[in-house]
């Protein structure tokens, strides 16, 4: 099994904005090219399927993953994803420990604001946005937006 640091993945092709503590991703799976292999990610993270699909097995449970599938991967978390629609492109937000612990959240808090709010959803969608099209996005803005999403875990719905 394989442990992945921070900005590398499986893809064959990827393209990263590093911010700090947080790094925006955006995968290219075009065709089948090898096996799925179980792996993990040194850093939580969020991940979104922009287009394409596949279907990602976990510990317990298999997940079909399509157009506007939202992710959360706890760190150390292992997983692996059989891509099956081609070409498939996917979005992603590793997070570092550090930055949630200089403003008192857990994984579990991004976890939660993502399960639990349509908010959260549209800031996540906002951020990924704001990474895919503007590279001179600031560290502050990246910093605001998922501050404001992890807001929205310590609210009740």
């Amino acid at each position: 099994m394989i442990t992945l640091k921070k900005g590398k993945y499986l893809a064959p092709k990827y393209q990263t904005h590093d911010f700090g503590y947080i790094l925006f991703s955006k995968t290219y799976n075009e065709i089948a090219e090898a096996p799925p292999v179980w792996h993990k990610h040194e850093n939580p993270m969020v991940s979104m399927v922009l287009y394409g699909g596949n279907l990602e097995s976990r510990k317990n449970k298999q997940i079909s993953r399509s157009n506007g599938s939202i992710n959360f991967y706890h760190a150390h978390e292992y997983h692996k994803n059989d891509y099956r629609v081609f070409p498939s492109v996917h979005l992603g937000i590793e997070v570092e420990q550090t930055f949630l612990k200089r403003y008192s959240y857990n994984e579990s808090s991004i976890e939660n604001a993502l399960l639990n709010s349509q908010e959260a959803t549209f800031l996540l969608l906002k951020l990924l946005h704001e990474a895919s099209i503007n590279v001179d996005t600031s560290t502050s803005t990246s910093e605001m937006l998922l501050l404001s999403i992890l807001e929205t875990s310590k609210r009740e719905i």
